[in-house]
């Protein structure tokens, strides 16, 4: 590792540890280390495309959700992620990678590693579940309506986000 400074780098410093969990400097470290983890990959051409505009990813600390038109983009993007965060001292935590994906993706395991990954049909991110599919949407909406007009309230707080594929 090396600090960089514009663009001068100092000489390579040898880590020997890291900072513990809940230091006041390790999310800001931990952010910076992931950026530049991000910052390795050329995934131009991978993510979603919306009006042009690829997205490939959602970051928040260390809640990442990664996002591609196949399940064979996803797992390169996904070993490319792996990779790059080993050689920097960071380990993707396997038991919480899931992946998603919709009607229109052919299914076909992803294996990260020597781990094949779960198939999620919903999941929580940042508080909210998100889930795809009509008929999870469909069921949702009539349960909200149902439960929502028999007890005459609703909690805000308890709004769920749902995308409609």
């Amino acid at each position: 590792m090396a600090i960089r400074v514009q663009n001068q780098s100092t000489k390579p410093i040898q880590l020997q540890r890291g900072v513990r969990q809940g230091d006041v400097i390790s999310p800001k470290l931990f952010t910076a280390a992931l950026e530049d983890v991000f910052k390795l990959h050329d995934w131009k051409g991978y993510g979603i495309n919306i009006n042009g505009e690829y997205i490939i990813h959602l970051r928040f600390a260390d809640d990442i959700v990664l996002m591609a038109e196949s399940l064979e983009d996803l797992s390169t993007m996904l070993s490319d992620l792996n990779s790059a965060s080993q050689r920097l001292g960071l380990k993707m935590n396997m038991d919480k990678t899931k992946i998603m994906f919709n009607v229109h993706v052919t299914p076909m395991p992803v294996v990260v590693g020597s781990t094949k990954l779960e198939v999620f049909y919903e999941y929580v991110y940042l508080g909210q579940i998100v889930r795809l599919g009509k008929s999870n949407f469909e069921r949702s909406i009539d349960g909200f309506n149902s439960a929502g007009q028999r007890s005459g309230n609703y909690n805000a707080s308890s709004r769920q986000v749902y995308l409609k594929t």
